[in-house]
């Protein structure tokens, strides 16, 4: 397992956006889902603009038809773990067996958009999502303003 994992072949059940398939050559490996796969690169795309936040790609993805392998809705957990897989940029990374190598399968996201959405999860990129100014529980909030500096 650890060779074939080391020659880039998949070992595991594919992530959500792949089937399993077999090669050329009749060995075991992973291919684009026709369904999934143009739905989570277009998360990935969205994401990266720094434009949109992860719930809101989620909420757009999912009314486009984006389910689990079981048919069910992805959790907001689900989803950050999706887009934390290298698998999607055509990488293999298993840490424990010291193996980051370029995967034999078709990626579904650019490297470069790969490393953007990974900046912007771990905050090394401010997000140009806009701040929401009011909230639903307190809808004057941005009108009473706290006199205590005026009046001590």
């Amino acid at each position: 397992m650890k060779q074939r994992l080391q020659d880039g072949r998949w070992t595991f059940p594919p992530p959500l956006g792949y089937r399993a398939a077999l090669d050329a050559t009749g060995a075991k490996t992973i291919i684009p889902d026709e369904h999934s796969a143009p739905l989570i690169t277009q998360a990935f795309e969205e994401f990266a603009t720094g434009l949109h936040t992860r719930e809101q790609v989620l909420r757009k993805v999912t009314q486009l038809g984006l389910r689990t392998k079981k048919g069910k809705l992805l959790s907001s957990q689900t989803f950050s773990e999706t887009l934390r897989k290298p698998a999607y940029a055509g990488r293999i990374v298993i840490p424990d067996w010291n193996i980051d190598v370029a995967g034999k399968f078709q990626p579904l996201v650019s490297q470069p958009i790969f490393d953007k959405v990974q900046a912007i999860l771990s905050g090394r990129t401010v997000a140009i999502t806009p701040r929401p100014r009011s909230h639903a529980d307190f809808p004057y909030g941005a009108l009473l303003v706290a006199d205590t500096a005026l009046n001590p």
